[in-house]
């Protein structure tokens, strides 16, 4: 719990604010990507989730995120963004 708590004061993701910066400055750049499409794979559902939160942060909602709960239901999205 105490834990748990002093985790609840950290503002700050140095990964994340890497992460944003390469988005804008590399990885979506049309020289770069042309599709615009980028796959981001985390081991972690947490995770993926915590990544798809903060691109709706920066107004990146063109997400589809993939876990093992909804990756039978999401087949065809897979499918037809990926395939």
């Amino acid at each position: 719990t105490e834990l748990c708590d002093a985790w609840e004061k950290i503002y700050v993701d140095p990964k994340w604010d890497r992460f944003a910066a390469l988005l804008k400055e590399q990885l979506f750049k049309p020289t770069t990507n042309p599709s615009g499409k980028l796959v981001v794979f985390t081991e972690s559902k947490e995770t993926a989730y915590y990544i798809t939160k903060k691109l709706a942060e920066e107004n990146i909602t063109r997400v589809l995120t993939i876990s093992a709960a909804n990756r039978h239901a999401q087949h065809d999205a897979i499918q037809e963004n990926f395939d």
